[in-house]
């Protein structure tokens, strides 16, 4: 991370995303949005849509109407490109919390040859499909809306 300090003496963050993205790098801007190729893309094709309004990765909810229609649609417009551009099928998704190195909100779309269960079954080494019992929903459904 990069720190500035501001005029108030107080310490701020300067985002990457929001400052650094090289020309060269930038694909397209709408009013609210821009996609730029990814600064370390994992191979041709990886790209990050995200607004430009700083938005963290936690406060998206943050975006007006408006605002999410231009991202949305600009990740929708995106995906349809390499898609058409691409001999595979594409993967948007967005990192959180540990996972995520860019605080800014960004999603990254990626050509893949896999589907999202072919990269997880391989990578986390599980089976792609595995049928659970009615406890185990009843489980998960407990721990995910009990407060």
């Amino acid at each position: 991370m990069i720190y500035k300090r501001s005029l108030k003496g107080l310490f701020e963050m300067e985002c990457e995303l929001c400052d650094n993205i090289e020309n060269y790098r930038l694909i397209k801007e709408t009013k609210y949005s821009k996609v730029a190729i990814c600064k370390w893309p994992l191979k041709p094709g990886h790209v990050i849509v995200m607004p430009k309004r700083h938005v963290t990765q936690t406060t998206m909810c943050d975006l007006s109407d408006e605002e999410l229609r231009d991202f949305m649609s600009l990740v929708q417009e995106m995906e349809d490109l390499l898609n058409e551009k691409f001999e595979e099928n594409v993967i948007t998704f967005k990192n959180s919390g540990k996972h995520s190195t860019q605080v800014h909100l960004h999603y990254h779309l990626l050509p893949s040859k896999g589907a999202l269960r072919d990269l997880f079954s391989t990578f986390e080494a599980i089976p792609k499909r595995e049928e659970i019992t009615q406890r185990e929903y009843e489980d998960m459904k407990k721990l995910l809306i009990d407060n």
